[in-house]
C-alpha cells in the first residue's frame, strides 16, 4: 500500500485503505489517523473515511473521538449498520452500556451481520 500511495499520494481511497489496514492490525494508529485525516482533506464527507477514522481512534483508545467520527458518518447516512455497531462498541467501552447496546441492537436490526467483522477481529461488546 505504501508504494501505491507513493504513486498517488493524494488519492483518498488509497489513504483510507492504509488507514483501515493499520487500524485493523492495531499498529501504527497515529499513522492511521494521519492517513484518514489526509484522505478527509480530499473527500471531507466520505462516510467510509469517517468510519475508518473512528475505528483508528477506537483502536487508540480514544472513544470520545471515535464516537465523534461515527456520529459524522451516521449524520450523512443513518443506516450504516457496521458504523452503528462500532459506535455501540465505543459507547460501551466509554462507559455508556445502554447507549452502546441500543446502537448495536439497531445495527443488527438493519443488518444481522453488522457485527461479524468486529467479531472476526476479536472485538466483542
Amino acid at each position: 500500500m505504501d508504494q501505491a500511495i507513493g504513486l498517488a499520494p493524494d488519492n483518498p481511497v488509497m489513504l483510507n485503505g492504509r488507514c483501515w489496514g493499520r487500524a485493523i492490525a492495531n499498529r501504527q494508529t497515529d499513522g492511521a489517523i494521519a492517513d484518514c485525516n489526509a484522505a478527509l482533506g480530499k473527500a471531507p464527507s466520505d462516510t467510509h473515511i469517517l468510519d475508518s477514522l473512528g475505528f483508528a481512534w477506537f483502536r487508540k483508545g480514544d472513544f470520545d473521538k471515535a464516537i465523534a467520527q461515527y456520529d459524522l458518518a451516521l449524520a450523512a447516512k443513518p443506516d450504516l449498520g457496521l458504523t452503528l455497531y462500532k459506535r455501540g462498541l465505543a459507547k460501551i467501552r466509554k462507559g455508556d452500556p445502554g447507549g452502546g447496546k441500543a446502537d448495536i441492537a439497531r445495527a443488527l436490526a438493519l443488518d444481522p451481520h453488522a457485527g461479524d467483522e468486529m467479531t472476526e477481529f476479536g472485538i466483542l461488546p
